[in-house]
């Protein structure tokens, strides 16, 4: 064609409109593992946090006030996953309607 190869059948089957390949983005690269999981109160947390770090920016410099913040919301996050963790080895499998005690296989120790 009179405006350059026509980009019909076989010229995009012999590779000539084929792009070479970009480099991979940064979160191809970084794949988060699926032990982290951010649910709606890790949001709500770093929201929180974030909060926390423009709250200071007028006491200390802003680079502070991020590292402060940052290490709030990581300390919080590894109390809460630790508690969350000795709950759910303390229930088990669950928690008695009538006494409130832990459940074992067979049902309520307590209460038969």
């Amino acid at each position: 064609t009179p405006n350059g190869p026509s980009r019909q059948g076989g010229d995009i089957l012999l590779g000539l409109y084929n792009k070479p390949p970009s480099p991979p983005r940064f979160y191809a690269l970084y794949r988060i593992p699926p032990s982290v999981k951010f649910e709606r109160r890790d949001w709500m947390l770093a929201a929180g946090t974030g909060l926390l770090a423009v709250g200071l920016i007028p006491f200390i410099a802003p680079v502070y006030a991020i590292i402060v913040a940052a290490a709030a919301f990581f300390g919080i996050k590894a109390y809460s996953t630790k508690r969350q963790k000795d709950v759910l080895k303390e229930v088990g499998i669950g928690i008695c309607a009538e006494c409130g005690y832990p459940l074992a296989k067979d049902g309520c120790p307590r209460c038969g």
